[in-house]
């Protein structure tokens, strides 16, 4: 073996373990670019709660549960301002109680004149409300652990996307447009093989899934809750099932979108050095 071969085999090793790490950050960034289209925008949320929340099982009505789902929502995985989500639930309520809907046990027991009443009073009533009516001390304890997964995972992620974006430039300076292509199409391949076996597994045993990822992040026991308890009512199974559909177009939609550029980038023909000397 002369030592250009070996040269040359050494450079091809380079380059290959190159596109496979570039391929590799690029895949977890497109799941990344899925998750934030359908976690972060309150209109997904609105428009899910909207269609699936199950307001037969509540004292409250559909528009009361889709605002309480906006509220949830902006605590989990944004302000995480309790203060504005305890003024959602008080909202929502007086509007129960206004209305006589607060038949099932366990209404707050609100003071009749909320506007003079002391935080202290209403703060009061709310932690000895039932779970149809609150976000009970259990129900905060999970949304607090989602918070902190979400946050620790979006650092990490954001660190991941832009290791994906250094590998790119490095790539494609280094070994071409060719090679670039090919991590890119590469990535969106892992991508969709991956979705297509959790689409399979969530086909086959969807609470078998379930309880696996929640198994990842939570501990047992800390994010089962009742049927008719208002994070429920707000997030029934379909919301979550509508939610990981979101989740998955908006990541399959990237992918294309990187297939493209990938057979882009390798329809490019590198440039002749030699003809411009």
């Amino acid at each position: 073996m002369t030592e250009k071969t070996m040269q040359d085999e050494h450079g091809g090793f380079a380059r290959r373990a190159m596109e496979a790490a570039c391929a590799v950050l690029v895949a977890v960034t497109l799941v990344y670019a899925g998750f934030l289209a359908c976690a972060l925008p309150r209109g997904i949320t609105e428009m899910l709660s909207e269609k699936y929340s199950t307001a037969d099982s509540s004292p409250f009505n559909r528009e009361e549960l889709v605002s309480l789902a906006v509220a949830t929502q902006d605590y989990t995985v944004r302000s995480h301002d309790l203060n504005a989500l305890i003024a959602a639930e008080t909202r929502a309520n007086v509007s129960v109680m206004n209305d006589n809907r607060d038949r099932i046990p366990g209404a707050p027991n609100l003071p009749s004149n909320l506007a003079s009443a002391s935080p202290e009073q209403v703060m009061f009533a709310l932690n000895h409300a039932g779970e149809q009516y609150v976000l009970n001390e259990d129900a905060l304890a999970h949304l607090d652990d989602c918070h902190d997964v979400i946050s620790s995972a979006r650092f990490t992620l954001d660190i991941v996307a832009l290791a994906a974006l250094v590998a790119c430039v490095i790539v494609g300076a280094r070994h071409g447009s060719r090679s670039l292509g090919s991590a890119l199409m590469s990535a969106a391949g892992i991508v969709v093989g991956a979705f297509a076996v959790i689409a399979i597994w969530i086909a086959v045993d969807f609470y078998g899934f379930f309880t696996a990822f929640h198994s990842l992040f939570f501990q047992a026991g800390t994010w089962t809750f009742s049927w008719d308890s208002l994070l429920i009512c707000m997030y029934p199974e379909k919301f979550w099932i509508g939610m990981g559909e979101v989740w998955l177009c908006a990541t399959v939609s990237t992918c294309i979108l990187c297939t493209i550029i990938g057979i882009v980038a390798r329809s490019i023909r590198p440039r002749d050095v030699s003809a411009t000397r």
